[in-house]
């Protein structure tokens, strides 16, 4: 990809080109790093090994996507991350245990006045002037 860049995309385009040449625009090279906006390409043959940095800790698919997506970037790359989490027993567990706590919105006071926001701020008043 880097010599399609400096020297030109062919026209006929095969194999990865075509998933390459519809990001040409955002490709640069950086310290003989090719980057696609901000994200560094990984060469295939270390796919595997960035896959197993991504998964540690088992995050399941949203958030292994949204490290990939903040730092790395592959063709095929989501599809490989969707792969693996599915096949990860660890992972499956993980995502069928229960919210650790219930989730429940704050009341809403009915108007305001002493059981509202003024309260608070009264209070938060004193605590400013006694300082």
């Amino acid at each position: 990809m880097m010599s399609f860049m400096q020297r030109g995309w062919p026209q006929e385009k095969t194999g990865q080109i075509p998933q390459f040449f519809n990001r040409r625009d955002s490709l640069s090279a950086f310290g003989g790093c090719l980057l696609s906006g901000e994200r560094v390409v990984i060469p295939a043959s270390l796919h595997r090994l960035v896959l197993c940095q991504l998964h540690r800790g088992h995050p399941g698919i949203v958030r292994m996507k949204a490290l990939a997506r903040s730092h790395v970037y592959w063709p095929g790359l989501d599809n490989q991350i969707e792969e693996l989490v599915k096949r990860c027993n660890r992972c499956a567990f993980v995502a069928k245990l229960p919210l650790k706590t219930k989730l429940a919105p704050w009341p809403v006071p009915a108007k305001h006045g002493r059981d509202s926001t003024s309260t608070m701020q009264v209070r938060l008043r004193d605590i400013i002037s006694s300082l």
